[in-house]
């Protein structure tokens, strides 16, 4: 359940930015990370957590990077693919060392 909440946060996250400009998300948007984070039972669920919650952020609001597909083709899918992968471990990091900095 805890990780249902992360990719809930990773979602309202995406929200708060100009294509969809729900910016007063903002104040509630990392309330379900946080919970996810408090709740998880040791600091790599709460990496898994983070890890999580950034997926949807960063695949949603890297979208743009699509739009070069006409002069690089379709390998653009896989370089936003990577690009997504490798924004989300350093919120996965955050979490794994204020975790384990809490414990």
């Amino acid at each position: 359940m805890i990780y249902a909440w992360s990719v809930i946060s990773g979602l309202l996250l995406a929200l708060i930015f100009p294509r969809f400009n729900f910016f007063w998300l903002a104040w509630f948007a990392f309330l379900p990370l946080f919970y996810a984070i408090r709740a998880s039972a040791n600091p790599r669920q709460a990496a898994q957590c983070c890890f999580l919650m950034g997926l949807p952020f960063y695949g949603i609001t890297s979208l743009f990077i699509n739009t070069l597909s006409e002069w690089v083709g379709g390998l653009i899918v896989l370089g936003w693919l990577i690009l997504t992968l490798s924004l989300s471990l350093y919120p996965a990091l955050f979490a794994y060392l204020l975790k384990r900095s809490l414990k």
